[in-house]
């Protein structure tokens, strides 16, 4: 007779990289006590960390059972000259969560392999928080990536008055971006440097123009539109530097276009490298905050009468800003957002100077209420998450 072995709690390995403002290491631990409530004994392991080592020594535990990428940089790792998904046992479920647009994993090497083996395998998964991400892959890959909700950083929340009950909070820098190096202040002047596709100076404006104008915050995808280029197609490797420069040129005119929107709204500023785009003269004020990292947010939102906030990458999903200030009762004024537009307090608007004063104005007036959103929980992000997971590995099983 065959002995079969039952493990009590089985273990879960999640690997990120050390980020300037603790955003990994955050989502890391919300989702290691997920897995705990799942009954798993999770570790964490972070690449820049000295005891990364150390940390890496769980793939050895004969009892591991699930590996949890935080992104494409992870998917470098190597082991004994392998990658890290193809030494561990084949039975061990990896999932890779891709956290930002799509060019930017495409520069990673191991996140290209990873998307080869991704087919192979029942046991290999992907999910985004960007529902336009997980259909583009889908459709690249012919398996299903998942979308999930980002779950919300919620803290106590905050029962004494508000600090800043008549003043508005935005949260973000400018050309800082993960493209910085290359992009410009100017996406046409980007766009002219990296024009890869040999574009005449008509086109080039018009390419820029169009992706100004549209209200469609996946810029990836409006990049697409704007050339007509399907978005398969733009993934070449000769074409990812010009991309993700291009990205990060959208994105900081995204922003300096809703901050020049709104210059005369009472606004605190938590970010660098504003200075130098703001006037002398306004009731914008840059405020320093201690610790500097992204564990300061859900305690400083709760001080204000709602949140400015705006990701060009999220148009079909939400970002940890948004949802964690919705979660906490905090007003948002964000771009227009399929997965929280029915949620209380939050204002969308569109690329529009009087769509985002309107929304502004609202968050400011209007007044902030609590909503109960299980939904946007870690916990519930990464049970469903898990069940996803196991219907795809039962459906390849199926005959």
């Amino acid at each position: 007779m065959d002995k079969v072995e039952f493990i009590i709690s089985p273990k879960a390995l999640i690997i990120g990289f050390e980020h300037p403002y603790n955003a990994i290491q955050m989502m890391a631990d919300r989702i290691a006590a997920a897995l705990v409530e799942q009954g798993y004994a999770p570790a964490t392991a972070m690449i820049g960390n000295e005891n990364l080592p150390d940390q890496l020594s769980a793939i050895n535990d004969p009892s591991l059972e699930l590996i949890i990428f935080l992104g494409s940089i992870p998917l470098n790792l190597q082991v004994n000259k392998m990658h890290i998904w193809r030494f561990i046992p084949k039975n061990v479920k990896c999932i890779e969560i891709i956290l930002d647009s799509l060019p930017y994993d495409f520069r990673i090497p191991g996140f290209i392999n990873y998307l080869n083996d991704f087919t192979t395998s029942p046991n290999y998964h992907l999910a985004s928080f960007e529902g336009n991400i997980a259909k583009t892959l889908t459709e690249f890959t012919g398996k299903n990536v998942f979308h999930l909700h980002h779950g919300a950083y919620t803290i106590a929340q905050k029962t004494s008055p508000k600090k800043h009950p008549d003043r508005l909070m935005f949260w973000g820098s400018i050309g800082a971006e993960l493209g910085r190096n290359d992009a410009t202040d100017d996406l046409l002047s980007t766009l002219t440097q990296f024009n890869v596709w040999g574009l005449n100076k008509e086109r080039l404006s018009y390419t820029a123009d169009a992706m100004k104008a549209s209200d469609n915050f996946y810029g990836y995808s409006e990049l697409s539109n704007a050339l007509d280029i399907s978005l398969q197609d733009l993934l070449r490797p000769e074409w990812v530097q010009a991309l993700c420069a291009i990205d990060s040129a959208l994105k900081r005119y995204r922003r300096l276009f809703l901050i020049e929107s709104i210059l005369d709204f009472p606004l605190d500023i938590y970010g660098k490298n504003w200075e130098q785009y703001l006037p002398k003269k306004s009731d914008i004020r840059i405020m320093n905050f201690i610790p500097d990292d992204n564990s300061v947010f859900s305690y400083a939102c709760q001080e204000y009468a709602g949140i400015v906030n705006i990701d060009p990458n999220w148009g079909n999903g939400t970002n940890e800003r948004a949802i964690t200030a919705l979660a906490l009762g905090v007003n948002v004024a964000s771009n227009k957002n399929e997965m929280i537009k029915d949620i209380h307090g939050h204002y969308p608007y569109v690329l529009d100077r009087q769509s985002i004063r309107d929304a502004c104005k609202l968050a400011l007036d209007t007044k902030n209420v609590l909503s109960d959103l299980p939904q946007f929980s870690w916990s519930a992000v990464i049970k469903k998450l898990l069940i996803e997971c196991a219907g795809q590995e039962r459906h390849h099983f199926t005959p």
